[in-house]
């Protein structure tokens, strides 16, 4: 069985591991999620390259570089088969999406950073929604005082989320964030810096979210047995969205984060 990790863009098995390129990741996530159907060029090149405009030439070069990365780990029969003149399709049953956790290790503030300035002890979390405003508010705000100010309202775990976003939005390259007993994991998925907790799993559905939305964003990802929420904070445009929702609301919460991500280009 060959495992593939879609979020660190590598492929494994028992004895060897080989990295792939973020849009080879994608398009490989793609035939793996619709497997064992055929799935057309057009839709593949729509997938993994969104708006900018390639060729079947730029899409037959990643199909090529997969299966070479399929025999560099010992694989000599390729599960990407292609459909002359229609698309690629993958085997079932051949390739598993096994995603690997990622933790950051504990390191204080620098000296040097701002952040450091002045120091706050955090409080209890007394309720959630107003936890949520919090986050949002702390990532709209522009002055580091107001965002100390702002830590004393959150719970130890969304301090941890919300250091991660200021260490981006400020430029403190001396500052690494930290978290708190490994509850909080940072990670890339392509241009995208999303952070999650470490028992939180992503599906493929939210891979294709990901996927789909590229741009220079902060991504939290938390799970829960009922509920689950998403916050996607825009760098450039300085602007954030937070949603909670229920699996089956899954579809409503990924088109909010499709029109978010889409008026801000």
């Amino acid at each position: 069985m060959i495992n593939f990790d879609p979020v660190e863009n590598k492929l494994f098995t028992d004895t060897r591991c080989v990295g792939i390129s973020h849009r080879e990741g994608l398009i490989l996530a793609l035939l793996i999620q619709r497997a064992p159907d055929v799935i057309e060029k057009k839709t593949i090149i729509a997938h993994a390259w969104g708006n900018v405009c390639v060729g079947e030439t730029s899409l037959a070069k990643s199909i090529s570089a997969l299966r070479q990365s399929f025999l560099k780990l010992g694989i000599k029969e390729s599960p990407i088969i292609t459909a002359p003149r229609i698309g690629y399709r993958i085997l079932p049953d051949r390739i598993e999406c096994v995603e690997t956790q990622k933790q950051e290790t504990l390191s204080p503030p620098s000296p040097a950073s701002p952040v450091q300035e002045q120091t706050a002890e955090p409080r209890p979390l007394g309720d959630l929604d107003t936890a949520k405003e919090n986050i949002k508010t702390l990532l709209l705000k522009n002055g580091t005082s107001h965002v100390l100010n702002a830590f004393n309202a959150l719970s130890i775990t969304l301090i941890m989320v919300a250091l991660v976003i200021l260490s981006y939005k400020f430029n403190v390259t001396d500052w690494h964030p930290y978290y708190s007993d490994g509850e909080i994991t940072q990670q890339r998925f392509g241009v995208l810096i999303l952070l999650k907790s470490s028992s939180a799993r992503l599906s493929l559905p939210l891979r294709a979210l990901l996927a789909s939305n590229q741009c220079d964003c902060i991504v939290f990802v938390g799970m829960g047995d009922d509920e689950n929420d998403l916050a996607w904070f825009h760098r450039r445009a300085q602007d954030a969205i937070n949603l909670t929702y229920r699996t089956s609301q899954f579809p409503v919460a990924a088109a909010q984060i499709a029109q978010f991500v889409e008026e801000r280009k």
